[in-house]
């Protein structure tokens, strides 16, 4: 399994995944909405990507009656991963909602933050 996620995340190249990491830490996303602490307004996107990685991978539908989790995560997450090919949407078939999933791209990009932060990058598959 290790061999098949370094496969996805060769598939793009370092330097071009790292300068995308580098675009979207930046970029913050109010949260107020699902965490009325007042004190928490927003995260960088980046970290959503990364806490929400599960429920992005499966897919997140603008059906009727959504979670507010997958409301931040279709309206507000997924379009900004898109302008980078990390998501795009699909429609379900029979049914009036999208589903927003990640791309390959964006999944290589989860493998290639697994790596970093794993400080294996760079290391030869065994």
């Amino acid at each position: 399994m290790k061999r098949a996620a370094k496969s996805a995340a060769d598939e793009w190249a370092t330097a071009d995944l790292d300068g995308i990491l580098n675009s979207l830490n930046p970029i913050q996303i109010d949260i107020s909405k699902i965490v009325p602490d007042g004190k928490t307004k927003s995260l960088p996107l980046l970290q959503l990507f990364s806490s929400l990685r599960d429920v992005l991978i499966t897919g997140v539908t603008n059906q009727y009656g959504s979670s507010d989790y997958d409301k931040l995560a279709f309206y507000n997450v997924l379009p900004k991963l898109e302008v980078h090919g990390l998501a795009a949407t699909e429609n379900v078939p029979d049914s009036r909602y999208q589903r927003y999933r990640l791309t390959p791209k964006g999944i290589a990009l989860l493998v290639h933050m697994d790596q970093k932060a794993g400080g294996n990058a760079n290391s030869p598959e065994s």
